[in-house]
C-alpha cells in the first residue's frame, strides 16, 4: 500500500497534459459530446416549434409551461450524449487519433459510427423533416389568410 493524496499540486497537472493519451482522450470526449448535445438541443427546439406550427389552440403546454419544457429540452440534449460517451467510455475506454484533414480525437471506428454518425443522422434529418413540415404549414396557413383576404 502507498499514501494516497487527497489533493492535486501541479506535477499532476502537467502529467495530465504532457501524457498524449489523455489528452486525447479529454479531446474526444468533449469534441464528441458537444456536437451531440448540440444537435439534440437543436433538434428539441425544432420540434418545440414543430409542436406549436401544428397545434389547434394557442394555449398550447409549451406555451403554458415553458419552464419545465425548458427544463426537459435542457436534461434531453445533455442526457443523450452522455449516454453516448459513457457507452464509448464503457466498451473501449478509449478515444483514438484520426488523421483525415485535421488530427483529432474520436471513438474506434465501430463505436464511432454507433454512438456518433449514426445517432447524428437521425438528428439531422429528423430535424430536416420537421422544418421542411413547418415550411409546408406556413405556407398552407399563409396562402389561406390570403385567399380569405382577397374574397
Amino acid at each position: 500500500m502507498g499514501r494516497h493524496r487527497a489533493y492535486c499540486n501541479y506535477d499532476d497537472m502537467v502529467s495530465v497534459w504532457v501524457d498524449p493519451p489523455t489528452v486525447c482522450i479529454i479531446q474526444g470526449l468533449l469534441v464528441h459530446f458537444g456536437i451531440l448535445s448540440a444537435n439534440v438541443w437543436w433538434l428539441c427546439s425544432v420540434f418545440n416549434v414543430f409542436i406549436v406550427t401544428y397545434s389547434k389552440s394557442i394555449d398550447t403546454v409549451i406555451t403554458r409551461h415553458r419552464k419545465s419544457v425548458f427544463a426537459a429540452e435542457c436534461f434531453v440534449s445533455l442526457l443523450f450524449p452522455a449516454a453516448m460517451v459513457a457507452v464509448v467510455m464503457g466498451v473501449s475506454g478509449e478515444y483514438k487519433t484520426f488523421s483525415v484533414y485535421v488530427v483529432i480525437c474520436g471513438p474506434p471506428p465501430i463505436l464511432y459510427y454507433y454512438t456518433f454518425a449514426l445517432p447524428l443522422q437521425i438528428i439531422v434529418f429528423s430535424g430536416c423533416g420537421f422544418i421542411l413540415l413547418i415550411v409546408f404549414r406556413v405556407r398552407k396557413v399563409k396562402s389561406l389568410t390570403i385567399c380569405l383576404r382577397w374574397k
